[in-house]
């Protein structure tokens, strides 16, 4: 059996990282959805959140900036689980 050259290596691993690169940005997306429509509520759809992102894409950096600052105040939930899953766990006591 013959060893693959460098070059064919190279290639399967750059494939690999582009197909990596494909699904985090799918995972990303999925995220943006998801946050989206817990901010809109029933007043959700898909149009929404393309037209926040052509906003951001077209808006000024100080616009951005207030943007931003404002954005933790739409995340109060998210951040109370995230630091509960992040805080250590006592171990369950276990009946012997």
């Amino acid at each position: 059996m013959e060893k693959p050259d460098i070059e064919t290596n190279i290639d399967a691993k750059i494939e690999r990282l582009k197909k990596k690169k494909a699904k985090v940005q799918n995972q990303k997306a999925v995220l943006f959805m998801k946050e989206a429509k817990q901010i809109f509520q029933d007043d959700f759809n898909p149009g929404v959140a393309l037209a926040v992102l052509s906003d951001w894409a077209g808006a000024t950096e100080a616009k951005k900036k207030e943007w931003i600052a404002r954005s933790h105040s739409f995340r109060p939930k998210q951040a109370q689980r995230a630091k509960r899953k992040a805080a250590p766990r006592e171990p369950a006591a276990t009946q012997t």
